[in-house]
């Protein structure tokens, strides 16, 4: 098998060859259907597997083989009448499913996606050339295999049908990376998905069935098996436990996971010819979510005191949210057809109506947090992608909006909260689609808005006002946790917006102007505290991300001015080190806040431009330049790359025409030279240390500023530091200390060097040998005459590469002579 495999694993086959390989083919599969037939009756009992008795390398090498065959020249023979495409399809599905072990299985199934995505690519062809009857007719042939494929993955993904296998399956999940059943359901889950793309009402007919069987089961869980009510809950109900109950809402959730995968084919163009498979699943979902909540399913609690069922139960609660939350984009398209609809508009308001009410109806202390976080998702959906007109004036989106207010929100988890909050702001800021800009009511909604950000914000203005702040200890302590709160739902807001249109922009400006005075007069009192200096810079970065525009320049200079004068050197030492985690983080953010400031290059803002160089240059750099700190080092270069590249003409602003009518061998004009060669100094110092990201990073830097700037071919860039990064790199080269990136160094230096090669060669060359200790003139003389004055780019860096060996290879002689030796 080896070597047919090392055949075929060359997709590219002379014609000649091509009915060999056919030959090939064949016989392979002749050898896999002897091997699939082989009479499971006379094997021992327990082994009545066929495959069982093949060594595992064996049946790898043979799944390398449908590999290889699918990946290299299932085109070449499916043009072939000589080979039987549907034959292998068949052989191929008896020895996917008799695999002895799960990982042989999952390992088939990669190979079944990969002709379902040559089917697919063949089918789109088709339907370019052909229209939709063309791509009917060319995947008709498959259908009945690919759908019975289906099935019988469905059916081992099931605990009913196969728990001896499922039950092996690590569920435990490492940290972030996917559980072995994770992983197995996704692979399943993805054959199914791609074979939609293909046959989509086919696939629902097969799913959809056993879903609703299912849920059903589901939905009498409490009448049917509740044995007795709990003794330490009041409001619980014990059910009778049994294995089968738990593979049942295990399968469940997989059913609902399967369906979920499905929503993209009821939208867009299949909206309408797909209504009523759209309308079942949506209703279905919202029933059984609404029977979760209206007989409390969630406390449900096993007779036998067993973890599997609880966590069973979960999942299926969870997951049923989670699919309601991916038919939101179908339920945004009935959103579009209700504004000419008034069947569609009925409905639409009954479904979402009734989507609210149980959202609202699990944000209970009693409800498990992952179903809080899960029904908090689906409210941010129905704002944010559906965006219904009426959704706040809902009764229920009333009341929560009324407990955001008053606070009563923040009695559960943060995360779900923050959701929350999101989705209350969304459905005032976000535009209604369809309506023109006359029928919005953004008057009536930024009114709205104004109550709901002040009601959040009510006790975090009050400290503003609470007398004995600014000195009080233990006032300032107690306050935390109210501004951290307040803050995180602020910064929620403010990061939503981001990617809105203006008018959203505005809107949110306009409420949080009061939290935004009441948040910069608390930084003097809380500078000197990292945690809370951390929350309140982390809210002015947000807001100078999303809402820079409607802040303006006037606040930004003011608010970074206070920052700056807080910022002292003693300030920022005594920072750094007596709580270095939270300190950097301060001083990162803050960072991050001028870089902001620097990537805007209208003149409002310019006007500060050399107060954030100072504050980079004389007050941070200083400091952190020979610090283990690489990830504020990175933010700081990050600032002055940005001060450079976006405020290049600050540097030099000679326009074109004024150097084209400049006399030969005039200087070129450049203002603030010292900001400029400090800064670049900064650059060329971390060349000279050993941390590889920031060296990369500042090479990139000075390779974007020669492309798009020709930094190397500045007159003051050649007479002030053009021969330091050249000796510097060079260094970097010969001594190996950051091997990963020669490449990119020996690019970088061509470029310099290609910025005029006279004086590369005539002095700078020269100029950096002089410094070698540990060669003689001699030695040094040789190596410039025999460096080839070649101008081309690979013969300059295949020069070099021999320049740089040479070096070396003089160092270990001279090294290796005894003391006092007389060199020649």
């Amino acid at each position: 098998m080896d070597c047919i495999n090392e055949i075929i694993s060359r997709k590219l086959v002379p014609a000649g060859m091509e009915a060999f390989l056919i030959n090939v083919f064949r016989q392979v599969l002749l050898l896999c259907k002897i091997i699939v037939d082989q009479d499971s009756g006379r094997m021992p009992q327990d082994v009545r597997n066929p495959l069982s008795s093949f060594d595992d390398k064996y049946l790898d090498k043979l799944r390398e083989f449908f590999r290889l065959f699918v990946n290299h020249h299932i085109k070449r023979v499916e043009e072939s009448s000589q080979f039987p495409v549907l034959e292998f399809l068949v052989l191929f599905y008896r020895f996917t499913f008799k695999q002895p072990h799960l990982d042989g299985y999952s390992a088939c199934l990669e190979i079944w996606i990969d002709f379902i995505e040559f089917m697919q690519i063949q089918a789109d062809q088709a339907a370019v050339s052909g229209g939709p009857d063309a791509r009917r007719q060319r995947v008709a042939r498959y259908e009945e295999p690919l759908l019975a494929l289906c099935g019988a993955v469905l059916d081992k993904t099931r605990f009913c049908f196969n728990s001896h296998e499922l039950n092996d399956l690590d569920t435990e999940a490492d940290g972030e990376e996917a559980t072995e059943w994770q992983d197995f359901l996704s692979t399943s889950l993805d054959v199914m998905s791609k074979v939609a793309n293909l046959f989509t009402s086919p696939i629902f007919q097969r799913l959809w069935p056993v879903c609703v069987e299912l849920s059903e089961t589901y939905l009498q869980l409490k009448s049917n098996f509740a044995i007795s009510s709990s003794p330490i809950r009041s409001d619980a109900v014990i059910v009778r436990d049994s294995p089968n109950m738990v593979y049942m809402l295990k399968d469940l959730t997989t059913l609902l996971t399967a369906i979920g995968s499905l929503a993209e084919h009821y939208t867009g163009e299949f909206f309408l010819s797909s209504l009523t498979d759209g309308q079942a699943v949506v209703e279905r979902l919202v029933q059984l979510a609404l029977m979760t909540t209206q007989d409390k399913l969630y406390l449900l609690e096993s007779s036998e005191g067993s973890v599997d069922f609880k966590n069973a139960l979960l999942g299926v609660q969870c997951e049923m949210l989670g699919t309601l939350r991916a038919y939101c984009h179908w339920l945004h398209q009935l959103n579009l057809e209700a504004q000419r609809n008034q069947e569609a508009l009925d409905r639409l308001v009954a479904l979402v109506s009734t989507i609210t009410e149980i959202s609202a109806s699990f944000f209970q202390n009693s409800v498990p947090e992952q179903i809080q976080l899960c029904s908090a998702r689906l409210l941010l959906s129905i704002s944010s992608t559906v965006r219904p007109q009426f959704l706040f004036s809902l009764h229920s989106f009333q009341q929560l909006a009324s407990a955001a207010s008053q606070g009563r929100l923040q009695q559960l988890p943060e995360k779900v909260y923050l959701l929350i909050y999101h989705a209350l702001a969304s459905a005032l800021l976000l535009p209604w689609p369809g309506f023109a800009e006359a029928d919005q009511q953004w008057p009536a909604r930024s009114e709205e808005l104004r109550k709901l950000v002040s009601g959040i914000a009510q006790p975090f203005h009050q400290l503003s006002r609470q007398a004995g702040l600014e000195e009080d200890i233990a006032l300032q302590n107690s306050a935390k946790a109210t501004i951290k709160c307040t803050l995180s739902i602020l910064r929620r807001l403010t990061e939503s917006v981001q990617n809105e249109q203006t008018r959203c922009k505005v809107l949110l400006h306009q409420a949080l102007m009061e939290a935004i005075e009441t948040a910069l007069g608390l930084f003097p009192i809380y500078v000197s505290h990292p945690d809370i200096a951390s929350d309140l810079l982390a809210f002015f970065l947000a807001l100078f991300a999303s809402l820079k525009s409607q802040v303006g320049s006037a606040f930004a200079q003011r608010t970074s001015q206070t920052f700056m004068s807080l910022f002292s050197d003693e300030m920022l030492h005594t920072t750094l080190t007596t709580s270095h985690k939270q300190g950097c983080e301060v001083i990162e953010k803050f960072l991050c806040i001028l870089q902001l400031l620097t990537q805007e290059t209208s003149s409002s803002f310019k006007s500060f431009l050399p107060t954030i160089i100072s504050f980079c240059m004389d007050q941070i750099y200083p400091l952190i330049a020979e610090r283990p700190d690489p990830d504020l080092k990175m933010v700081l270069f990050d600032v002055l790359r940005d001060v450079l590249l976006c405020h290049w003409r600050w540097f030099f602003p000679s326009s074109i025409l004024t150097r084209v009518n400049a006399s030969p061998g005039a200087p070129e004009q450049s203002d603030h030279q010292p900001q400029f060669v400090a800064i670049m100094q900064a650059f060329g110092q971390s060349f000279l240390q050993s941390d590889i990201n920031i060296f990369r990073k500042n090479l990139q830097t000075m390779e974007e500023l020669q492309s798009k700037c020709k930094l190397y071919e500045k007159d003051l860039f050649k007479q002030m530091m053009l021969a330091q990064f050249i000796n510097v790199l060079l260094q970097v080269l010969i001594h190996k200390s950051h091997d990963l990136l020669a490449d990119d160094i020996q690019l970088a230096l061509y470029h310099m060097a290609s910025s005029d090669f006279t004086l590369f060669f005539s002095q700078l060359l020269p100029h950096f040998l002089l410094s070698a200790e540990q060669l003689h003139d001699a030695q040094k003389q040789e190596l410039v005459v025999n460096f080839s004055r070649d101008e081309d780019q690979l013969s300059f860096i295949n020069n070099l590469k021999r320049f740089l060996g040479d070096v070396r290879h003089l160092h270990i002689i001279n090294q290796s002579l005894p003391k006092d030796s007389v060199k020649l």
